[in-house]
């Protein structure tokens, strides 16, 4: 018995196991199903798709959609709607396929149509289709931009027209935006041929042709009312060659040539059109990664002259690059400083070295920034060195001597750079005289920016100096003010105080002046104006005394009723703790003032004169019959000041 019921349960065992083994080959084996929210990238919206489980991963394969559009948002202002719609095969997009990117808003107006609300949109519309093979685009893709106006159709802004195989662009193409067309062609192998010609809508007598062979640019020619201008680009196959793409790279190439043709001009709408194109690219490329497997972006094929950079260039271009990042920090520092650009209206010499930090942030920091561009894209390795100065600075090469004219004189200067420094670029060729102007340029601003912060410390200075002395002559004021004022409130004992408290304010203030405008200065009117603040409050204690005696006079007393007279008379009590305060207490204090006053304690009797007073109200509320008794015969400060227990000199309660 025992033992079949071992048995049975061993059998049931293998059979849940022989299950969910059989079942989990299923899975793997087929295509599972998904449809609900789905978030590829930034694009977030409702997804219905088939896919496999493949090692605990997913991957796509057969029918793919991923949509958005808001109701509500395109109500209350703007909508961004996506619906991506193809198919994966084993991970590939694969396929036909169809992309469309907006941004709409609405009019506000809806209308019933067959029973349905329509409301109308106006925005733009990004459309993109045709064939996938293994991620790559196959036979003619459209992109296209369209404006949306009331639903429908308004213009199109840009649209591409391009064949490929196998993700290689094939015979010819178009590109057009709202000024200019693009037509051009490729060899089979990718690589740009023949003429890619550029008409202006705008001026149908315009146009820009680029003669390309297997891929090498040869020349540009603009024409304009039929006169035709030719600057060769890649005219002959002297250096080694090296095959790149058509990218923002070669563009800049290509605009370092023009420079030396003086032709710098002619290809910014070609580089435009271009560019917006890859862009295109570039985002369906992205939006299908996130996905799948995908190379979508397209091959242009072009070939340019290789100047590969040795180990001392390179050990150049990286000082070039430091050099060029602290000086455009001090750069922007010095020109965006609010304080001094008010002070070079009246400092020439400010107004002199300000000037020359403009002009070498327009004529080296410029170019430098220019140069830093080109390394990240990786032109360097494809320009003459040359060519690249030249390219740099067209026209003349940079010089050393910088002539400005001083804004508050008229007057003409020259600034030859920082002293001890003697460079000279005519001895320098290529990236040689990039690394001197470079060094140059740091050197020339470091120094600049050493007298200036000079300049600039020493009038922050003066005016935090010119800041605090007017606070000072304020507090001193004030004290003779209230001084002033008391003069027929007060007792003796108290006026002479104030007299004493004003001849030491009086006194500080003499050594300040003496003292010379450095450092120490300024620490020293710190600490006086913390000084004179704190005599302002002991003065102030000392002219509330008449005014704080009533205050004690009228609390100490009670209402009681004389039998003798028939009338309410007031009666002083505990009147030990008054004349305490009034007789010992009050006048050791002002006899402290008038003859050990200093900076170093004014606060510590202001306290004494504050927490004392306050104590003396609180005193009246208490039980003070013990302390009565004590104070019978104390005549001792001090023992009364415990017996009060009048809080710490230090602190204010």
């Amino acid at each position: 018995m025992f033992r079949f019921a071992t048995s049975y349960s061993l059998v049931k065992q293998l059979f849940v196991v022989f299950t969910l083994m059989c079942s989990t080959a299923v899975l793997l084996g087929q295509n599972l199903h998904f449809e609900g929210p789905y978030k590829a990238g930034i694009y977030k919206g409702d997804a219905s798709f088939e896919y496999n489980l493949v090692d605990g991963d997913t991957l796509l394969n057969g029918k793919f959609t991923l949509q958005r559009s808001d109701l509500d948002s395109l109500l209350e202002g703007a909508d961004y709607a996506f619906f991506f719609d193809g198919a994966f095969e084993k991970g590939y997009p694969e396929g036909f396929w169809r992309f469309e990117l907006g941004k709409y808003r609405s009019d506000g107006e809806t209308r019933i149509v067959d029973g349905q609300y329509r409301v109308n949109v106006n925005g733009v519309k990004r459309e993109a289709y045709g064939i996938i093979r293994k991620g790559r685009p196959d036979g003619q893709w459209i992109f296209m931009v369209n404006q949306i106006k009331n639903s429908a159709l308004d213009q199109t802004r840009f649209r591409s027209v391009f064949s490929f195989e196998d993700g290689v662009p094939q015979k010819s193409f178009r590109i057009e935006n709202d000024s200019s067309t693009l037509v051009g062609r490729f060899l089979r192998n990718g690589f740009a041929h023949d003429v890619w010609t550029l008409y202006s809508k705008m001026d149908a007598s315009t146009a820009e042709n680029w003669h390309f062979i297997e891929g090498r640019l040869t020349k540009i020619e603009t024409e304009t009312d039929g006169q035709v201008e030719t600057i060769a680009i890649y005219d002959s196959e002297a250096n080694p060659s090296k095959t790149i793409i058509l990218d923002a790279r070669y563009i800049a190439l290509v605009q370092l040539r023009l420079h030396r043709g003086n032709g710098a001009g002619l290809i910014g709408r070609m580089s435009r059109l271009l560019n917006e194109n890859a862009e295109n690219y570039q985002q369906i490329d992205t939006i299908l990664s996130e996905l799948g497997r995908s190379s979508f972006v397209p091959q242009l094929k072009v070939t340019a002259p290789y100047f590969p950079l040795d180990s001392l260039e390179r050990a150049r271009l990286d000082s070039i690059a430091s050099w060029f990042k602290k000086s455009e920090a001090i750069s922007r520092s010095l020109l965006n400083d609010p304080q001094l650009n008010i002070l070079k209206r009246s400092d020439e010499e400010v107004d002199f070295k300000y000037e020359v930090v403009k002009v070498i942030s327009e004529k080296f920091l410029g170019p430098l920034k220019q140069f830093a561009e080109y390394r990240e894209q990786g032109v360097l390795e494809f320009a003459a060195r040359d060519e690249l100065v030249a390219g740099l600075w067209p026209g003349q090469n940079p010089s050393t001597t910088i002539e400005v004219e001083i804004n508050t004189t008229g007057e003409k200067r020259t600034y030859t750079g920082p002293e001890g420094i003697d460079l000279d670029f005519d001895d320098y060729q290529g990236l040689a005289s990039v690394y001197k102007l470079a060094q140059y340029t740091y050197l020339s601003l470091q120094s600049i920016a050493h007298t200036l912060n000079d300049k600039l410390a020493k009038e922050k200075r003066q005016q935090t100096f010119i800041a605090l002395e007017k606070q000072m002559i304020a507090q001193a004021d004030s004290l003779g003010k209230q001084a002033d004022s008391a003069q027929t409130k007060i007792s003796r004992p108290s006026l002479e105080a104030l007299a004493t408290i004003r001849k030491l304010a009086e006194d500080e203030l003499a050594n300040y002046s003496q003292i010379e405008a450095t450092d120490a200065k300024l620490v020293f009117a710190q600490d006086l104006i913390g000084c004179l603040e704190d005599l302002n409050n002991l003065t102030r204690s000392i002219t509330a005394l008449p005014a704080r005696q009533d205050s004690i006079q009228e609390a100490y007393s009670d209402a009681v009723w004389n039998p003798f007279t028939a009338t309410i008379m007031n009666e002083d009590v505990k009147k030990r703790i008054t004349a305490a305060y009034r007789d010992i207490l009050v006048p050791n204090f002002l006899d402290r003032v008038q003859t050990a006053i200093s900076c170093e304690n004014a606060r510590e009797l202001h306290l004494l004169f504050e927490n004392s007073y306050r104590r003396l109200l609180e005193l009246r509320n208490e039980e003070t019959s013990k302390l009565e008794r004590k104070l019978k015969r104390e005549k001792n400060p001090e023992t009364i000041i415990q017996l009060f227990n009048i809080q710490s000199a230090t602190e204010e309660h």
